[in-house]
């Protein structure tokens, strides 16, 4: 996957080619400065890709099993599992064929099962069934099934750092946990 600060054109010359950064395929590891960080790509490394996706690979299999065994509820089995997928995806470009491929295939899954999930929400809560078959029953396609809100929180600093001194840490704890339950559990409005 490639760095999205490489899109970034600033004083450069246009017939001046420039350096072409990416992620490593590796699983995922914060404390590695190699793994984190995008790195110069050499021409060469195209012939390792392979091999990357390979290891990649078994490892994401080795670990889906050994998860088959361990999870005893739905809840924690559920975290391991987007756990494992975003230490393994988190650096495999989403497409493949177009240019730059920045967007990882990570943040691809989790909006695309977003989407199927509002979807089937919104059939379930208006008793509709769904047919299996990629097609949906009479009037469904004619309704607006999702419903996109876009939310401007400007003047969150204000918000958040607008305290008094006494008890200052406590109440930017409580906000920011505000917050952070609100961009959790926005998607619980009701339609």
């Amino acid at each position: 996957m490639h760095n999205i600060f490489d899109q970034i054109q600033v004083g450069i010359e246009k017939n001046k080619s420039k350096a072409i950064s990416s992620y490593k395929l590796a699983k995922l590891n914060v404390l590695d400065n190699n793994t984190i960080y995008p790195t110069k790509l050499e021409v060469n490394e195209n012939s390792t890709l392979q091999n990357e996706y390979k290891a990649l690979w078994h490892s994401f299999t080795s670990e889906i099993e050994a998860l088959k065994n361990r999870s005893k509820d739905f809840d924690s089995f559920l975290t391991s599992l987007c756990d494992i997928l975003r230490n393994h995806t988190w650096c495999i470009p989403s497409a493949t064929n177009t240019a730059p491929a920045n967007v990882s295939l990570y943040e691809h899954l989790k909006t695309t099962a977003g989407l199927a999930l509002a979807i089937y929400d919104y059939h379930a809560f208006h008793n509709k069934e769904i047919n299996y078959n990629g097609r949906l029953d009479s009037n469904i396609k004619t309704e607006d099934s999702l419903l996109m809100v876009c939310i401007d929180i400007s003047g969150i600093q204000k918000f958040i750092y607008d305290i008094v001194k006494k008890k200052a840490a406590k109440s930017l704890k409580g906000r920011s946990f505000y917050l952070q339950i609100l961009d959790d559990k926005i998607y619980l409005i009701p339609y």
